[in-house]
């Protein structure tokens, strides 16, 4: 019978023992004694190498997650920033004041989940309304629009006109800007209608008002640039909404 005779079938040859060892890989990791020590070494630098490739696989993932991250934070600034812009926009295709503010109370309460967006105006605000305040606060505008005097306002913004952020036990509670939903109210972010004088003085003529129902949903976290910038944008349309204001 043919066939490859016994004694070559197990005899060893290079391209059998180089399967073998590719088919037993961990062979030499076990039997290290039986490299040269040239090839230890190598291994050791090997290791080495290992050890700082992982580390740098590490900091690009870290990397990867600050930019990502930052990505996150970009779209979501971007978002916030669009919304605005929407509310104002809104608010200013309204030709009357009364309107306006309405527009602006519903458009910050629908697009941000604010339990209620109202407006206080000082005495000087309503001496540059003097025909629609004459009988006090319209109709349209009752539990939306609050008058108090201008001391209330110098007390709480002081000199600065900065926004006020109060939450709990801080807060007055005596509903003068949330009026009948003030039991609803946890926290606030009080945002000062200012007037810049010609000399850059700053006038506070009342204040945008925002209630959140939970006591978290105004911190002094809260970013306030983009929120002051519409309570200046409305200011100056409150103005101009009045034909007749000098």
């Amino acid at each position: 019978m043919g066939g490859v005779p016994m004694e070559r079938e197990n005899l060893l040859t290079e391209e059998r023992v180089r399967a073998w060892l590719m088919a037993h890989d961990d062979f030499f990791s076990r039997h290290s004694d039986l490299l040269p020590e040239a090839i230890q070494a190598s291994g050791r630098v090997l290791s080495l190498e290992a050890g700082q490739l992982n580390r740098l696989r590490d900091q690009s993932n870290q990397i990867q997650g600050q930019l990502d991250g930052m990505i996150h934070r970009i779209q979501h600034n971007e978002s916030i920033y669009q919304a605005f812009h929407s509310v104002q926009m809104d608010f200013m295709r309204v030709r009357d004041y009364a309107g306006r503010l309405k527009a602006a109370a519903k458009g910050l309460e629908q697009t941000f989940e604010i339990s209620r967006v109202t407006v206080a105006l000082a005495e000087e605000a309503r001496e540059m309304l003097p025909g629609p305040l004459a009988s006090g606060v319209p109709d349209a505008l009752q539990d939306r629009l609050f008058l108090l005097c201008d001391r209330q306002f110098s007390e709480l913004f002081g000199r600065d006109g900065r926004v006020v952020i109060r939450m709990g036990l801080e807060r007055d509670r005596d509903g003068r800007f949330f009026g009948a939903h003030e039991n609803m109210i946890r926290s606030e972010a009080l945002v000062p209608l200012r007037l810049v004088d010609d000399d850059g003085g700053i006038r506070i003529v009342g204040s945008l008002n925002m209630g959140g129902a939970s006591p978290s949903r105004f911190l002094p976290s809260f970013a306030t640039d983009l929120v002051q910038n519409l309570a200046d944008i409305l200011t100056l349309n409150l103005q101009q909404a009045v034909p007749h204001h000098s």
